[in-house]
């Protein structure tokens, strides 16, 4: 099972851990919505509905309208890198794994 399909079962959001993954290694804690679909490769608004939901849980501070926010201190980030690590990693030793969701 790919990172993005444990991501759906773990979230309920395919891109969900990837985008966290991709907040936790940005090396300065601001960032704009813009930066972060380069660097994770997930569409601006993919990433613009997971910080709306990363804000109101205290994750992540807007420090503008314009799209700009600020990663808060937390070890959520280094368990969300952590995470995405390993799963890729599963996946890399298990290319050929059957991809098995259930209910």
């Amino acid at each position: 099972m790919d990172i993005d399909a444990r991501s759906n079962l773990l979230f309920g959001r395919y891109e969900a851990l990837r985008i966290h993954a991709a907040i936790a290694q940005l090396s300065k804690p601001e960032f704009t919505t813009g930066q972060l679909a380069k660097v994770s490769g997930i569409d601006s608004n993919k990433c613009s509905k997971e910080l709306a939901k990363l804000r109101q849980l205290g994750l992540v501070e807007a420090t503008s309208r314009r799209g700009d926010y600020s990663r808060t201190d937390s070890v959520f980030w280094s368990l969300a890198d952590q995470l995405a690590h390993e799963w890729r990693e599963v996946n890399l030793r298990q290319p050929d794994a059957p991809q098995e969701m259930e209910d």
